[in-house]
């Protein structure tokens, strides 16, 4: 089968083609975010032990299926466009290249691994524009959007700051303006990617307070939000904090919290390590 079936005109034998040619590469750029996201860093593993589990596998299928969309509207001369109004040039040289004489010539299987590799230097224009368009371009955020869908399902809050600042069950977090100040900085530093809560950058620590005050208000505040709201808590300074980890078969809910481990490194006069190296000792399989 060659490359330019992608672009025939039977919308099924065109998507059977597509998949083939842009599955493996997907899979491969969001293995690492769904792992991180879903499964605590471990191999993600079906029922069948062949595939995965069913919604990272829904994830792949919406993917492939809005590229694929992307694809054939650009073929029939509508392509996407940017926020100015104007179309995507390397969209519409990726169409072009995928339907084009020489696409009929070229192995689908041949292409799908080299569209699985880094860009390299000399490749052709419209298979790096396919590989930015059709993997990447699908693909971008989607560990913030795969949890926030996540924490919607669950009947969570997909805003947590607002949940926060506006909620009546937040309330008595709102009591102390600094520590309030810091609870925020902490969420939002974990949903934009950060693991360790408890490292608060410079320009944000509240006037008069050093950094181990600062420390010391946060962990009473996180405390206080885990009795107030477990769940909240669990979602948004738990799993962000642990998802990074590559832990093996083992049960993180039977790890020491995060405000125990806090405590424990004070006591111990470890308060100076990093969170992350006091967590993958906690969660090392017993």
């Amino acid at each position: 089968m060659h490359v330019a079936m992608v672009a025939v005109e039977d919308r099924e034998t065109a998507f059977y083609a597509y998949s083939r040619l842009i599955s493996p590469a997907l899979r491969h750029a969001a293995a690492i975010p769904l792992r991180q996201v879903r499964h605590h860093g471990r191999e993600c593993h079906g029922p069948d032990g062949v595939r995965w589990c069913h919604d990272c596998e829904q994830v792949i299928d919406d993917h492939l299926m809005s590229g694929f969309n992307r694809l054939r509207q650009t073929l029939a001369g509508n392509p996407p466009t940017t926020r100015d109004g104007r179309p995507v040039r390397e969209m519409i040289v990726a169409a072009t290249w995928l339907s084009s004489t020489e696409a009929e010539y070229l192995s689908l299987d041949l292409t799908a691994r080299r569209l699985r590799r880094p860009p390299a230097p000399g490749e052709a224009p419209g298979l790096r524009a396919t590989r930015a368009q059709l993997i990447h371009y699908v693909l971008t955020n989607l560990a913030a959007r795969v949890r926030r869908d996540d924490l919607a399902a669950k009947g969570l809050s997909t805003r947590p700051e607002r949940a926060l600042r506006t909620s009546d069950w937040a309330a008595p977090l709102r009591a102390d303006p600094c520590a309030f100040a810091l609870l925020l900085d902490a969420i939002t530093r974990l949903r934009n990617g950060a693991t360790d809560p408890y490292d608060i950058p410079p320009e944000r620590l509240p006037a008069g307070l050093d950094l181990a005050a600062a420390r010391k208000l946060l962990h009473a505040s996180l405390h206080e939000l885990r009795n107030l709201n477990p769940d909240f808590h669990h979602a948004n300074v738990d799993l962000p904090t642990i998802s990074h980890l590559p832990l093996a078969d083992h049960d993180p809910t039977s790890a020491p919290s995060l405000e125990d481990l806090y405590v424990m490194a004070e006591n111990n006069g470890e308060a100076r390590i990093p969170l992350p190296g006091l967590l993958a000792v906690a969660y090392l399989p017993s």
